[in-house]
């Protein structure tokens, strides 16, 4: 009897063991290799795709939506990650490419999915520096509960563009493959909303004299 409660006990846990590693989210997408395949590249705002040298991140994650896209650090602080990469393997060649992660957090289930580009960065701890920033959302992306049977698919890997773009822009990727070129965009800094908000008083100021 001992021998069986332990065989029981060995095997729900390795079940539940089973269900948590099972992946909840699939993200598939191209590389800024284009070769013959057809798939989504990632660039910064001037059109150059990034690889070892143009260095950028594509990072995974969901959010309850972005209220201020004013700064980057507006946006980063609506946005949760759940995984990201780099491309300083692109130069070689994966399009499409793919990425699996797990989601380890209850308050993340069935939220919307996110993918957040960032240029002029390699890793997604860096991502306050980042110098230009592109957030993309299709109504399709979710995240699937903790530990899952089937998870969720993100994909942008086959021709098409997504429903939702918060920041940057898409374009079609031309040269680099027969997808979608997701582009990032520069977020201008507080100053310069500072100094637009003060011309449009002074524009304010001055009709208010003529009148």
């Amino acid at each position: 009897m001992k021998n069986i409660t332990k065989i029981l006990v060995t095997s729900l846990t390795f079940v539940a063991a089973s269900l948590h590693a099972q992946t909840n989210v699939t993200a598939s997408f191209g590389s800024a290799f284009g070769g013959s395949s057809d798939g989504s590249t990632f660039s910064n705002a001037a059109g150059s795709v990034f690889d070892a040298s143009n260095v950028g991140v594509l990072a995974f994650g969901w959010s309850d939506g972005f209220s201020d896209t004013t700064s980057i650090s507006a946006m980063l602080a609506d946005f949760n990650v759940l995984g990201s990469l780099d491309f300083s393997g692109a130069s070689s060649g994966y399009n499409p490419g793919s990425a699996s992660f797990d989601n380890d957090s209850a308050s993340a289930a069935g939220k919307e999915g996110y993918w957040m580009v960032l240029a002029g960065v390699s890793s997604f701890s860096s991502a306050s520096t980042a110098t230009e920033i592109g957030i993309f959302n299709d109504d399709d992306w979710a995240v699937a509960t903790v530990g899952s049977l089937t998870g969720d698919s993100w994909s942008t890997a086959q021709v098409g563009n997504v429903e939702n773009v918060i920041f940057g822009s898409q374009v079609a990727s031309g040269g680099f493959g027969a997808g979608t070129q997701f582009q990032t965009a520069a977020v201008p800094e507080p100053s310069a909303y500072a100094l637009l908000g003060g011309l449009l008083a002074l524009g304010c100021v001055m009709l208010r004299r003529r009148a």
